[in-house]
């Protein structure tokens, strides 16, 4: 009946947990090209895969396995960033998973993998619920690329190491493997980022002395080796990082290093300040990431845990050294962003250093629920015992909850993203459409970024429109076009067929009255269908016009009285243009004018070419249909 209830509680929690996991995946499908993803595309596009890399390492950052994740992205399209989150959420949990399943944290192979589930799923909902900058750290390719698959390989380093731990002595050649393969690991996981290379390398040289120390014959014979070597596969990482000629580029945006003494008390002040932060910002998130691991430990939740195989001793000494190493691995994350900014890193950085102090919260509260089994602290509480029970299950209780609450906050921002998502399928789908028809420059409506990243705008030379332009191959600008009249405006109009150059279509007019007196002021309302926007500003020309005496009366203005110019239309947005023609007072007869509009460049006095049943080749105009003139 015991193991029944706990594996039914193990189950639960991880249900709670997963139910963050699934929520960040549901919101991350709809993401969508963003920023530097770019910049990277256009790149991988126009040299190649192996020349952009080569590119972006001599001229902007010497993150070489971040360089060739985000090339890939790129070439893979925009089909592939929906995906991602989910993707890099499955591969992080099967990591962990696997690591963790190795400690054999119970004697029940399904309670075991129920145990190992619940930890995975809490450290990493914890982790991510933690960050002030989720969508830049997951749903943005490029934040995603820097961050999370070290992090990946962390938990597959981890879990090589756990591996030889519990395994006999391997055959030579399989030793020299082993070691080749957790040096490509650090190696690869080091080129993402000098954030995360500085943590490894700090987190390894913890682990080796931890093994030197206190390590048996064995223990250090089998594993010293594979320490050894991702200490030299991450310093030759963090060598060639550091080395690029890229960084001096890069490096121009930001202050000098600070010199040492400076260096340390950023560091210390940076490192003081995530943790006050990060403890602080989420009281139940940490409660959790120590209750439940003590649950596990102390067998509660197992009936039995892997806590027999090691010495009240031995648990006392992790419980005491946890949070000292813990704190020595942030202060070197820290350290490297302070050398590398001069400051505090990006929003999006700390998903790094949260999801090492979330693991080393998880360890010290599973390491204190081993002391209390092992030092015989429940049976010393006597009939109390079982107060504690309830209590520590009442605030199981509490953290199942306060998951499925994160969870549903999460959700909450699936409607922003959800638009953002739709808004740029459109603009995506208006800038190819553009593209085949042979469009240079082309203008669209600016993208609202939930994710907080710049997007293109007015500027042509701004950065993001720049790498935009190159990924689609035309100049793209961004600005808000008038707004679209109303159905039943549109409904009113007499449509037309005209084409004014590649610049736009008229789709129709509406005209206020017939027949118009002299002296009187006729109001004509144009439906523009903007096909590009323009190098320079065109001039629209309206002419009330009779072939026999000329033009009547005429309008030459910029569109919307100047506040709309052919430079800033957007693609295909339909929108409505009014123009007033005074007729003049000396009419003495009666006669039919007719009505035609154009567009020409004032510098120049040429007239943009027609094209269309309604158009007039000759006069480059578009005609509108007759009017009555009476005296």
């Amino acid at each position: 009946m015991i193991r029944q209830w706990s594996t039914w509680a193990l189950g639960v929690l991880a249900a709670c947990c997963s139910a963050v996991l699934l929520a960040h995946a549901y919101v991350g499908s709809s993401s969508r090209f963003m920023a530097d993803t770019y910049c990277y595309a256009a790149s991988a596009k126009d040299y190649g895969l192996l020349v952009a890399q080569r590119l972006w390492y001599q001229n902007w950052t010497g993150r070489y396995s971040f360089n060739l994740a985000e090339s890939l992205v790129g070439l893979g399209g925009p089909r592939l960033a929906p995906l991602l989150p989910s993707l890099v959420l499955l591969l992080w949990a099967a990591a962990l998973i696997a690591a963790l399943i190795q400690l054999k944290l119970a004697s029940r192979p399904l309670a075991s993998f129920l145990a190992a589930l619940l930890l995975t799923t809490l450290i990493l909902s914890l982790t991510l619920s933690d960050i002030p900058q989720v969508a830049q750290s997951l749903y943005w390719s490029n934040g995603m690329n820097n961050y999370i698959p070290p992090l990946v390989l962390s938990a597959f380093y981890a879990g090589v190491l756990i591996y030889c731990y519990h395994r006999p002595a391997p055959s030579k050649t399989a030793a020299i493997l082993s070691i080749v393969f957790v040096a490509l690991i650090a190696f690869v996981a080091g080129g993402f980022s000098e954030t995360y290379d500085a943590l490894q390398l700090s987190a390894l040289m913890c682990v080796l002395l931890a093994f030197l120390v206190f390590g048996s014959p064995t223990t250090r014979r089998n594993l010293l080796p594979l320490c050894a070597a991702g200490l030299l596969g991450s310093a030759l990482a963090l060598a060639i990082v550091f080395v690029a000629p890229g960084n001096k580029v890069r490096a121009a945006s930001f202050p000098p290093p600070p010199h040492l003494p400076a260096l340390i008390r950023l560091s210390l002040q940076l490192t003081g300040n995530f943790l006050q932060d990060s403890l602080s910002r989420y009281p139940v998130g940490v409660l959790a990431a120590v209750l439940i691991p003590a649950a596990l430990g102390s067998g509660w939740l197992l009936g039995d845990a892997a806590t027999d195989r090691l010495s009240v001793r031995d648990w006392v000494r992790i419980l005491l050294w946890t949070p000292i190493v813990t704190w020595g691995l942030l202060l070197s994350a820290f350290a490297a962003a302070a050398y590398g900014l001069s400051g505090a890193p990006p929003g999006r950085t700390l998903v790094v250093p949260q999801f090492f102090l979330t693991v080393g919260l998880t360890a010290w509260g599973f390491a204190l629920g081993a002391v209390i089994r092992k030092a015989g602290l429940g049976s010393v509480l006597g009939r109390e015992a079982s107060i504690w029970k309830v209590a520590l299950g009442c605030a199981l209780v509490v953290c199942g909850f306060n998951s499925l609450h994160a969870a549903q906050l999460t959700l909450a921002t699936k409607p922003a993203f959800e638009a953002y998502a739709q808004a740029w399928d459109v603009t995506n789908h208006l800038i190819q459409d553009a593209r085949s028809r042979g469009i240079t420059r082309i203008s669209m409506p600016p993208l609202v970024n939930p994710a907080g990243l710049e997007e293109a705008g007015a500027d042509s030379n701004f950065w993001v429109n720049q790498c935009v332009s190159n990924y689609y191959r035309l100049a793209v600008v961004a600005n808000l076009p008038l707004p679209a009249p109303a159905p039943a405006q549109l409904a009113r109009m007499t449509p037309l067929d005209g084409r004014i150059g590649d610049v736009a279509r008229i789709e129709g007019y509406a005209l206020d009255k017939d027949i118009v007196r002299a002296g009187e002021t006729l109001s004509l309302t144009v439906y523009w269908r903007p096909q590009a926007s323009t190098q320079q500003p065109y001039t629209v020309f309206v002419h009330l016009y009779d072939p026999a005496s000329g033009s009547i009366a005429q309008v030459d203005s910029y569109p919307a009285q100047g506040k709309y110019p052919t430079t800033n239309w957007v693609y295909d947005h339909i929108f409505a243009d009014t123009y007033l023609l005074t007729v003049p007072s000396q009419f003495a007869a009666s006669r039919d004018a007719e009505i035609v509009i154009g567009l020409y460049d004032l510098k120049t006095m040429q007239r943009l070419p027609v094209a269309g049943a309604d158009a007039q080749a000759d006069q480059s105009w578009i005609h509108f249909g007759k009017v009555r003139i009476n005296p």
